[in-house]
């Protein structure tokens, strides 16, 4: 808003005055850098940058601060470039890989591959840094692998063992499975589910080392809980919704996260996967979370007319229509209006226009508008197992991620397949509406 951008101006000024006076304070030059940078003035940003990482060239420190301006000013080939200089000279030093460049610079670094949609270079560069820092380097016969991330199962059986290369006890067994971070195998999970619907089992496998069913108190859940948002947000972008609601339903239920964006994605993913209630309650709650959110109110005018309740679904749309215009008035002409706002002030006036084709139901003295069961969605929460937390492909699952406490009988692939393929299409064709 205005008052943060005059405070930011206000804060870059101070910092240059710092900077004028001794060239060499590194905070005020470091935090100017991160000042600009919120005010988007990339290039000032990056002057001040680089002319910390010529003074200490590899300095992680400041190389994720590039890193964080190369994808908001979407030029990540320079982070690359930079990153792969950094990882060069310190392997071509004495110094041990875990101590000259530690696991959250390999996935600052990985995750830029996941900006540039460079899924399978990802994954690649992933696995390679791991096995350095893990003491492996020399095993590069796993290169050849791709088709899979068998290297990285819990066990040596059944598929690392078949990997002719592959000397069992050679290395500790804990430089495999066991020694990937949890963070690098969801990234791991999120660029194989990326690659296509041949790659969900192995994503499936690397997402279930979070143990998302797990509800005791030492559960991964509460350390990790940014990592199952990841999960979640991966599978709804790619339309595993079922998936993604086992990864975002233990967020809410243990009130970890209440930004809108995941008020909106756990509400569209139970809308497809049939729980319109619970599709009701998350987008209710992305209203409180941000009260100019237009999309909720259009998808709240959807499902109202789904319960037959005219009043709300007019009410939402009209709101939806009246936010949508005040932020095109905000910014100028309704020839500036953007291609966003446009979407979303078109979707909302279909949702009017369809609320207002609804019949008028007069209540009567032993009638009453519709009464929605919230109880019912606030208790989906509280369940454990739940009859739709379907699992698939659990054969390689179970590779990946060794022994895990009893689930429920999972229907199989093809069943799961013929009876949501169809539904699932059409839910998610009324969502895009």
């Amino acid at each position: 808003d205005l008052d943060r951008h005059l405070a930011l101006q206000q804060a870059s000024y101070c910092y240059a005055r710092a900077v004028d006076i001794s060239q060499n304070d590194r905070e005020a030059r470091f935090r100017r850098a991160d000042v600009n940078r919120q005010l988007q003035n990339y290039g000032k940003a990056m002057k001040d940058l680089l002319k910390l990482l010529g003074d200490t060239p590899h300095d992680s420190v400041v190389l994720r601060q590039i890193a964080q301006v190369c994808v908001e000013s979407n030029r990540i080939d320079q982070a690359k470039s930079l990153y792969e200089e950094t990882i060069a000279f310190h392997k071509s030093t004495a110094n041990t890989a875990e101590n000259a460049f530690p696991w959250s610079d390999i996935n600052v670094y990985v995750e830029l591959f996941g900006h540039g949609e460079e899924y399978e270079e990802g994954i690649a560069t992933l696995k390679s840094m791991s096995r350095w820092l893990l003491g492996r380097q020399d095993e590069t016969y796993w290169d050849d692998v791709v088709e899979d991330d068998r290297e990285w199962d819990a066990d040596d059986e059944p598929r690392r063992d078949e990997v002719a290369d592959y000397v069992p006890g050679r290395y500790p067994l804990e430089s495999y499975g066991d020694g990937l971070p949890l963070e690098l195998r969801v990234r791991l999970g999120i660029y194989r589910i990326h690659l296509g619907r041949e790659h969900r089992n192995e994503a499936f496998g690397h997402f279930e080392w979070l143990e998302p069913d797990d509800e005791e108190p030492e559960a991964k859940l509460f350390e990790y809980s940014d990592l199952f948002l990841e999960a979640g947000n991966a599978l709804k972008d790619t339309k595993e919704y079922e998936e993604a609601l086992r990864y975002y339903e233990p967020i809410k239920r243990h009130n970890l996260c209440s930004e809108t964006s995941f008020w909106l994605a756990i509400a569209a993913s139970s809308y497809v996967c049939g729980k319109k209630e619970q599709a009701i309650y998350c987008y209710e709650q992305a209203k409180v979370s941000d009260p100019d959110c237009v999309d909720a109110r259009t998808q709240l005018s959807k499902l109202y007319k789904d319960f037959s309740d005219r009043d709300r679904a007019l009410e939402n749309s009209q709101e939806a229509i009246q936010i949508a215009q005040k932020a095109i008035a905000s910014t100028g002409r309704r020839k500036y209006e953007r291609k966003e706002q446009r979407e979303e002030r078109e979707a909302a006036e279909r949702a009017y226009r369809a609320a207002k084709k609804m019949p008028i139901v007069k209540f009567g003295p032993h009638h009453s508008r519709p009464v929605l069961d919230f109880n019912k969605a606030q208790l989906q929460w509280q369940l454990q197992g739940a009859s739709s937390l379907i699992e698939a492909g659990s054969s390689t699952i179970a590779f990946l991620t060794g022994p895990r406490k009893p689930r429920k009988q999972p229907l199989s692939v093809v069943e799961r397949e013929r009876s949501r393929t169809a539904h699932v299409q059409s839910l998610y064709s009324t969502l895009q509406s």
